[in-house]
Formats: C-alpha cells, structure tokens, sequence
C-alpha cells in the first residue's frame, strides 16, 4: 500500500541504507515514504565520517574515545556519557519524534530552525519514545522495546515486551526505563527487564550510579546494578531531577544542587518562589522555572541574574531535547516547538501540516489496533482511543490508550477479577468483574477527563484528581453504595481489595498506578 504522497527521500536513505521502504515492524510497520530527490540523509551530516573511537550522543554532543571514557570512569562521576531521551531524540542535526503512528524527523538549521519535517514510516501502534544511540534507534512501542539497526534498516530485533512512556537512558550498554514505577534496565542486545531500584518518582543516570527519589523527602543513590543503595539527602517530597555533567538540580518548592564530585548539597537562592507543579528545564547557561506568581523565570548560573521571560511553558524533560542553544519540545498533538534559550523566544511548527498527511495515514482505519467495537475518533477526544490491554512475564498487566497507562496487581488481573466499559467519550468505568456478574453493580471506580477550566468534578462526592497534562485534568470518582454482595465474604474482600488499589490513583500518592500522555 503507498502512503507516500510526496516527493521527498526518507531521511534514513542515501549513503547510510540502502533506497528501499522501510522493512515490518514485527509486523507493525506498514509503509514508509517513495524516495525521490530531495532531503539529507544521515550520512551526509557526517554519520560515516565518525572515527571508530567517536560516536555522537543523540544530544549532539561528539562523546569521549575509549582511551577518554576509561580515564572518566575510573576518575570521576558524570552524566555526560549518558544518553538520555523520551519523544524527542537529536543526532548530527536531525531530530526524531513520534507523530501518532508515525515515525517522524526534521532537519535542523545552523540558527535552530526546523525544516524538512517528514514521515519516515507509519506503525499500526503507538510510539511512545525513542533514542538515537550511534546508529541504532531504540523504539518504544506497546509490545516492547526493539532495535533498528539505521545503516541497513534490517527487521528490527525485539529486545523486551515491556516498554515504558518516559525517558529512556542508555549508558554502559544497557538501556534504562521506569518499569512499573520501578528502574529496570535491559541489555542493548535485549533481555528481561532486571529491577535496580524501589517504586520511584524520578531518576537520573550517570556513569557509575542511580540517582532516584521515591516521594519520601529523601534522595537516594545506588550503583547502577542497583546495588549499594543509600540515602544521600533531604530534599523536598515532589521534585524533580535535572543532571547536567557533574551537578545534580533537585527542583522543587526550592531548588537544590548536589556536587556529584564533591558530594555536597547547596540550595540555590532564588527571588522567587517556585512552583514544583510546573516543570523546570536545566541547560549549560541557565535554569528555566515556573514560578508561583506564574511567569516563567530564566537564572543565569553565571551572572544569578533572575529574569521574567513571561508565560513560557516547559513540558516535562521526557518531551524536549536541548541542542545548540535551543530547546527541541514536543508532547504530541500538531505543534513541534523550538525556544532560543537565550532570547527566550519560540517559534511553532504545525506537524501535521507539514506533514501533509490525511486522516487514514494518521492512524485511523486498517492499521488501527482498536478494541473490539471501538471506533477511531479523528479530531475528537476520547479518553479510550486505541485501548488495549496487556500481560507479560507472568508479573506485569496494564491496561493503556493514547491518554494513560493504568497497571494492576497482576493475579487480579489475569483471574478476571476486573472489568471496565466505555461510559462516554470522557470517561471510563472500572468493575469488580464478580459483583457485577452477581447484579449487584460492582463498580470499583470511573476515570474521567476534564477541560482545563471545567470543575464539574467538585460535584461528586467522593473523588481525587490522578493527573493532570497540558490539555487535560483526569479526576477518579467513586462510588458511595454498596457495590457487591454484603453476605458474600469472598465478594467483600475481593472488592475491598480492589478499591484500596483503586485509592492510590491519585496525582499526590508516591506509588500511583497511572501515568499520562499529552496524545
């Protein structure tokens, strides 16, 4: 089938692969482009050119030889040869990011501008994240982790069915994740997941260890088996981590800075109070912050000089990439957004526009993977667009749509113990399976989603808010009846079981089953 419409060359063609459609996906991919004139391929920005002993990290920074890297390793702690990234990957001057089923990339300019934004292929699921490493690009996908080799664009090689929405890391030859709220990480040449650390909030990798928090006001540090785990300081409950070379931020209600050399901690003063609601971005000059007045502020580590940029708003580290003195956002939707960090000024980039693409190559009709009965909503919310659920490895289930991911206790999962049903375009009903059977109801909990700006969930008597994301507030409510046989003692400890589970979808818990999506 030819969803190429234009005439363009991929820009994983020319001298890095062989001109031909790009090869299935474990049967996911289903096409690609035409190549014609036109476009730049990798190897043209200097791919082929690398020294045997340089490779060049997706954050475009040329890493250290071998003879360079064993001196570091041996010497200090550092993150920079660490490669970290989520939505968006950058490498020799070509970013990549997930459009829906897309595959996408772009060409980036000298003065930061984009151009060039095209397809490189179409998946019949979702890409969730991805990380250019060397010549490789790492692909997270709902059935797993893969490996496409960009030199000969062979069948990608699965490396593990469990897969994640966040940031992804590599260093050392393994590829790092959250894995049910947990580190793991997998070998590059694939494997089971191995668990590094407790459930944790965020986490940073760096050459010799993991640094993570678990929501507890305490920063954790651990090697990066896992092994040798201590607690290292105290640092506000809800934070985030930023590494930058050899300096961690812990960015919360107040920003902290832990010298990975000198192993001290020092609070960075700031003239005004932050909001640790709103993420922070971290760059060589500067730190970018919300603060609780609302502005966005720039400080300038050189001069500690604090300046209003106004209502600048920095998505999470998994949805941006910095590159050459500018920041490379993305969080789903039309727009790629690109901010001078020193002007403080961006300019937007309508994906789908340039992608020049119609609604059954954006993931609607035969490559869509939707649950029985369900159809594709084009331009319209829902909060159950491409539903599906999985289980794996005998430990993990979870169930997901373009907007969440939701885990369960695997046991009550896989014995049917759960069920849930569609109620409307917002909102999705979750049942204790027995109960309901039995007639007594059996509803455990409904997820629902609001408009910023709509509070119409202050009317329900018994709810919590699970996340938020830029477009949307996503609110748990719960029953106030009975909702299974009371004479049933089985029933009754199943359900409250299950409803205790329910309780911890909430924005504020430190061991949240959900995540969310900005699709």
């Amino acid at each position: 089938m030819d969803c190429g419409k234009r005439k363009r060359n991929r820009r994983l063609t020319g001298r890095l692969m062989p001109s031909v459609l790009m090869s299935v996906l474990m049967g996911a991919l289903l096409c690609t482009g035409p190549g014609a004139e036109g476009g730049m391929a990798l190897a043209s920005a200097g791919v082929e050119q690398m020294s045997a002993d340089t490779e060049i990290t997706s954050g475009g920074r040329e890493k250290l030889g071998s003879a360079a890297k064993k001196i570091i390793s041996e010497s200090q702690e550092t993150g920079r040869d660490v490669n970290r990234s989520g939505y968006v990957a950058i490498t020799n001057n070509v970013i990549f990011f997930p459009y829906d089923n897309h595959l996408c990339s772009a060409l980036i300019k000298e003065d930061g501008s984009v151009i060039e934004i095209i397809s490189e292929g179409r998946f019949s699921e979702k890409l969730f994240g991805l990380n250019v490493y060397g010549t490789d690009l790492y692909l997270a996908l709902q059935s797993g982790f893969y490996k496409l080799d960009l030199k000969t664009m062979e069948q990608p090689e699965l490396l593990s069915e469990e897969s994640n929405y966040g940031d992804i890391h590599i260093s050392d030859g393994y590829l790092y994740f959250l894995n049910r709220n947990c580190v793991a990480r997998i070998p590059l040449e694939g494997g089971s997941p191995e668990t590094l650390t407790p459930e944790a909030d965020d986490y940073v990798i760096t050459n010799k260890a993991i640094y993570y928090t678990t929501g507890n006001g305490k920063l954790y540090r651990g090697a990066l088996d896992g092994s040798s785990a201590e607690q290292i300081g105290d640092i506000p409950e809800k934070v985030q981590l930023h590494l930058l070379e050899d300096q961690l931020y812990i960015v919360g209600d107040e920003v902290l800075q832990y010298d990975l050399k000198e192993k001290k901690m020092s609070r960075i003063p700031l003239a005004y109070e932050v909001d640790p609601e709103w993420a922070a971005l971290v760059t060589d000059d500067a730190l970018f912050y919300c603060s609780a007045e609302g502005p966005t502020i720039r400080y300038d580590f050189k001069t500690q000089e604090e300046r209003d940029i106004g209502y600048v708003f920095i998505p999470d580290k998994c949805y941006l990439q910095t590159y050459n003195g500018f920041a490379y956002m993305y969080w789903g939707g039309d727009e790629l957004e690109v901010l001078d960090l020193t002007s403080c000024e961006s300019v937007e980039y309508n994906v789908t526009e340039e992608l020049g693409i119609s609604d059954d190559q954006n993931g609607a009709g035969e490559q869509e993977t939707l649950t029985e009965g369900q159809e594709a909503a084009q331009g319209d919310y829902r909060i159950d667009a491409n539903l599906y659920a999985k289980t794996s490895e005998g430990t993990v289930a979870f169930l997901a749509t373009d907007h969440f991911c939701l885990y369960f206790n695997y046991d009550d999962f896989s014995n049917g113990l759960w069920e849930w049903e569609t109620a409307d375009s917002s909102s999705i009903n979750f049942y204790y399976a027995p109960a309901r059977a039995a007639g007594y109801g059996g509803l455990v909990f409904s997820l629902r989603a609001y408009d910023w700006g709509d509070n119409g969930y202050a009317d329900w008597p018994h709810y919590a808010m699970a996340g938020q994301t830029n477009t949307k507030k996503y609110v748990v409510t719960f029953p106030t009846d009975v909702q299974y046989d009371p004479n049933d003692e089985s029933q009754a400890a199943e359900y409250q079981r299950l409803f205790q589970y329910a309780e911890r979808i909430d924005q504020n818990s430190s061991d949240s089953p959900i995540s969310f999506s900005e699709y």
